[in-house]
């Protein structure tokens, strides 16, 4: 076996085919061949027509003086077999210099198929020639940001591509970079398509619910997570007496959702869904609930609750506290307080501005009752209300309006007359007298 020239092989530094191996004493169709050697991943020998060539993406360069050996075996059906040594020299061809590529090359495979969800290395990358060592690689081009490479020159993706939401720059799973090595002020580089592909992935189904009880009355929802473009063709919701017994479909139960009934009760409900993907075809999945079904919670009315106010007598200037008593566990923080008033405790008109529990009296309110509503949640439910009013008006004084109308009347106009010049008191006492007297006159000219 020799190569056909009978002489070491040349290669040009841009070459398709190097050399071609000739058989003697055999018909050449019936023999396999494959290569050796510490050189053969630069190369590869076509099984049919012997002929030996650069791998894609492998480059060899006269500048750096590459001699590269492998060896050829040659084997027969009757498994005898034949080797030969093939040592290959690259010869110096006239080709324009290029400031890149001037003892500097980056090697590796230009492709690679790389399946969706992988952790491991996309490819890993060379940098032959004289200014090879010390070289530090770097990445260009569309993709670029979707990758990392090493200071040794392993490509990786930064994260675990996703078929199904691709990333790159065309959104079509085809991922473009240009692997860059440098030294000095010299570099190289290389164009690298890596092609995401799909896989079949396992899917998963859940039922969702508020808590993680399954009762009767409350609505169950079910959904599909497969990862592969799924397209549902059927929902079966089925229960059964224990979690891994037999399972009876429920007559009807044919949606994503269902809602558990009576003679559910004690029983675990299961969800099958049956669909397609792009990738694996027609399959289903199932989910069994974690407990049985409970019977739905009932709620017993509680009692209503009562508001009691500080003050049966409001005076101006004072203020009224209203408190709530309930036993069915009020919640304090959904309390909506409101206080009105009302000259003949029928109609009532809102006091603006009076929210809280406490009100102070004023001038505004004389000759008002008042009257307090809380609005608030408990046991019973939400919307509870509990209103409490005063029984008297507010005087609009404290002193002479004794009968709490919020007028001054010729009896008590008269009353504080009496105490003026019996007891003038003091000035203040004299200033009130008078202001009762405007009143009363106030009142006849209404």
């Amino acid at each position: 076996m020799s190569n056909k020239d009978g002489s070491a092989s040349t290669a040009d530094p841009n070459p398709d085919l190097v050399t071609a191996i000739d058989v003697e004493g055999t018909d050449p169709d019936t023999l396999t061949y494959t290569l050796g050697g510490t050189d053969a991943s630069l190369f590869e020998i076509d099984w049919e027509t012997a002929q030996v060539s650069l791998r894609s993406g492998m480059k060899v360069d006269f500048e750096a003086g590459d001699t590269h050996t492998v060896t050829v075996t040659a084997t027969d059906p009757s498994l005898e077999s034949d080797t030969m040594t093939l040592t290959i020299n690259v010869v110096k061809v006239d080709e324009k210099p290029t400031f890149s590529r001037k003892g500097l090359s980056v090697q590796g495979p230009a492709t690679d198929s790389y399946p969706e969800n992988e952790t491991r290395d996309v490819a890993s990358f060379m940098a032959r020639g004289s200014e090879a060592p010390g070289a530090t690689w770097s990445l260009e081009g569309a993709d670029a940001s979707e990758f990392m490479i090493s200071a040794g020159g392993v490509l990786t993706f930064r994260s675990t591509p996703n078929y199904e939401a691709p990333t790159d720059a065309d959104s079509n799973n085809v991922y473009n970079v240009t692997v860059k090595a440098s030294s000095d002020n010299i570099s190289d580089t290389m164009s690298v398509t890596v092609t995401v592909t799909n896989i079949d992935e396992p899917g998963s189904v859940s039922i969702s619910s508020p808590g993680n009880e399954v009762k009767v009355g409350v609505q169950r929802t079910a959904e599909l997570d497969e990862g592969d473009e799924e397209v549902v063709t059927g929902w079966q919701w089925a229960s059964g007496a224990s979690a891994t017994g037999n399972f009876t479909n429920i007559s009807g139960a044919t949606n994503n959702t269902y809602t558990p009934v009576d003679g559910d009760v004690g029983y675990f409900l299961r969800i099958t869904v049956a669909y397609t993907d792009a990738s694996h075809g027609s399959d289903s999945l199932s989910m069994v609930t974690a407990t049985a079904v409970e019977a739905a919670t009932v709620t017993v009315p509680g009692t209503d609750g009562t508001l009691a106010l500080s003050l049966s007598q409001p005076i101006i200037g004072e203020s009224i506290s209203a408190t709530l008593t309930d036993a069915d566990n009020p919640d304090t923080t959904t309390y909506s307080w409101e206080w009105e008033r009302s000259t003949n405790n029928s109609i009532w008109t809102t006091v603006s501005g009076a929210t809280g529990a406490t009100y102070t009296v004023g001038t505004a309110d004389a000759g008002n009752y008042l009257r307090a509503t809380l609005t608030y949640t408990d046991d019973s439910g939400a919307g509870q209300t509990a209103t409490a009013a005063t029984t008297r008006r507010v005087p609009v004084d404290a002193q002479y309006d004794t009968n709490f109308d919020g007028t001054i009347d010729a009896p008590e106009v008269l009353a504080a007359v009496t105490d003026y010049f019996n007891s003038p008191g003091t000035p203040s006492d004299q200033q009130r007298v008078l202001q009762v007297v405007a009143l009363y006159f106030a009142g006849l000219n209404q």
